[in-house]
């Protein structure tokens, strides 16, 4: 994902969760912060920021003519160094998006992440051109092959609130082919897509099948160990034990950790701030929900899903 419009800036107050008082060119501006976290370890008094800048604001009737998105931490990582850190809590998800839509996350599963689900001897049709075209709004839950026989996927009452994916979970007699270590199938991509009381980031079909990412944006990182939350998040351990419940119905589900940095050597929940949400993400695993941290290259500009990173449960 990239920004328009960037500048630099120094920071001096932050009134409240929503707003920063910048120093930019010599004058003291106020700013928009697109974080409502408590980011205490970034903005500090003199920390250099990179703004976005929003030349039509007056014009679109905005507050602010700049966002903050990012900021410069000194002595961090696992190398004590100076980390750009994207602050923007709207650019995981568009980079999430991005990530998927480009085959991020048919190329972990095929090569990292889902061996056992993804490698083994073809049964049933060889390609995912080969089976019946399938739709998000009426795609019904397959089988799975296990051990060379078949078996449904526990079914989901048609019932279940999902307002934007009718019919979504209906069985149906189709079986997934199960190639050798390919490439999972990963079509119909959709952003902020309702079901049960929650709204998730990302629904798509893989191999034919509905399912659903949560993506959480990580801008905490303590001598190199990214952690998330760096403030308490009830609704975070809603949504992940949301996912919970579908994946122990059968749903492939999945948690992106977006680390907005590079430097960090792995991920871990924030147990001092908000154990709960770490044993949320306990439960999620042991639930078969597939939980993924990756960093990301980070510019003044733009940000970009890099490479996965470990996860300390």
């Amino acid at each position: 994902m990239e920004y328009q419009h960037t500048a630099q800036g120094i920071f001096l107050s932050r009134p409240n969760r929503f707003i920063a008082h910048v120093m930019i060119d010599g004058r003291e501006e106020v700013c928009h912060v697109k974080n409502t976290g408590r980011c205490r370890e970034l903005l500090v008094p003199g920390a250099r920021l990179v703004l976005e800048y929003h030349p039509e604001a007056a014009e679109k009737g905005r507050k602010t003519r700049y966002d903050v998105i990012g900021v410069y931490k000194e002595h961090g990582g696992a190398r004590d160094e100076t980390l750009l850190i994207n602050m923007d809590s709207q650019a995981p998800n568009t980079a999430a998006w991005e990530w998927v839509q480009n085959g991020g996350l048919a190329r972990w599963m095929a090569q990292e992440g889902d061996a056992a689900a993804n490698c083994g001897p073809a049964v049933g049709p060889g390609n995912a051109k080969d089976r019946p075209a399938a739709s998000l709004d009426t795609a019904r839950t397959s089988l799975v092959t296990q051990s060379g026989t078949t078996k449904a996927c526990p079914a989901i009452p048609e019932t279940a609130p999902c307002a934007g994916l009718a019919g979504l979970f209906r069985a149906s007699g189709t079986t997934l082919a199960k190639t050798h270590c390919r490439q999972p199938a990963i079509t119909q991509l959709r952003r902020e897509v309702a079901c049960g009381a929650s709204r998730f980031d990302l629904a798509f079909l893989l191999d034919g099948e509905p399912s659903f990412m949560e993506v959480k944006g990580v801008t905490l990182e303590r001598q190199g160990i990214a952690a998330f939350p760096d403030a308490p998040t009830e609704r975070g351990v809603k949504h992940v034990d949301e996912l919970t419940a579908l994946a122990r119905k059968g749903v492939p589900c999945f948690l992106l950790l977006v680390i907005q940095m590079k430097g960090v050597v792995g991920f871990r929940p924030n147990w001092e701030t908000h154990p709960k949400f770490g044993h949320a993400l306990e439960r999620a695993k042991k639930a078969g929900v597939r939980i993924l941290a990756y960093d990301c290259l980070v510019t003044e500009g733009s940000m970009q899903i890099h490479a996965p990173i470990p996860i300390i449960l």
